[in-house]
């Protein structure tokens, strides 16, 4: 009778161990989960935010390439109407004459 009792709370023993182990895999687990899952978001957020950076400064740099072209552009434009002005008068009233006759 006592060899019985002996194996039953032996075997008792080793369900509640069982068990005991495995709630504390699946509380381990689940929070490994959400762990990663946590880490998984920060990372895309973070790649999201970068590539959001990237792109603005991309465009930019467009937006300021078309400004030093109009700007060089323009320059080219004056210089060219001055260099008319003061060689071939073409213009019957001159720029350069309207300032030096103030």
């Amino acid at each position: 009778m006592k060899r019985e009792i002996h194996k039953c709370a032996y075997l008792l023993n080793a369900v509640y161990d069982y068990s005991t182990k495995r709630s504390t895999l699946n509380a381990s687990s689940g929070f490994t989960i959400l762990f990663a899952v946590l880490v998984a978001s920060l990372l895309f957020s973070l790649g999201l935010a970068i590539a959001h950076m990237s792109i603005r400064e991309i465009l930019l740099s467009v937006a300021g390439k078309e400004s030093e072209y109009a700007f060089f552009s323009a320059d080219t434009g004056i210089e060219c109407a001055l260099y008319w002005d003061i060689n071939e008068r073409a213009h019957s009233r001159s720029i350069l004459r309207l300032r030096v006759a103030r």
